[in-house]
């Protein structure tokens, strides 16, 4: 199943304004930009992935993307907040469920850090 469009971060000028102004979160396997919408006044989580060259030939950085936007699209987000996904090399090695875990406990300290 595939993200709506209007779930997807699509601009650069989105795409810079979310790593100047989010939360960073340090996963061993990815970081995360995290922010909530109401700044750019989306009511809708929207998701994007940056993923390198240097991290893995064509085809693994695919996978990357096809497994974070799966995590993603799985994951319920309690606001509405934007998401930039920056896998690193050992992401590939994870096991899908320790990724899904690691996601859901950055999005889950993000939003309970925002609504203190």
């Amino acid at each position: 199943m595939r993200l709506r469009s209007q779930n997807r971060l699509r601009r650069t000028k989105d795409f810079d304004f979310i790593r100047k102004n989010a939360s960073r979160s340090d996963c061993s396997a990815f970081v995360l930009y995290i922010t909530h919408t109401a700044t750019i006044g989306s009511a809708f989580s929207r998701f994007g992935i940056v993923v390198s060259k240097y991290t893995a030939p064509a085809v693994g950085r695919n996978r990357l993307k096809r497994i974070f936007r799966e995590i993603f699209r799985t994951t319920k987000i309690p606001l509405a907040c934007d998401i930039l996904a920056y896998p690193r090399k050992t992401a590939l090695n994870r096991d899908f469920s320790k990724l899904k875990a690691d996601f859901e406990k950055a999005v889950e300290n993000f939003c309970k850090n925002f609504q203190e």
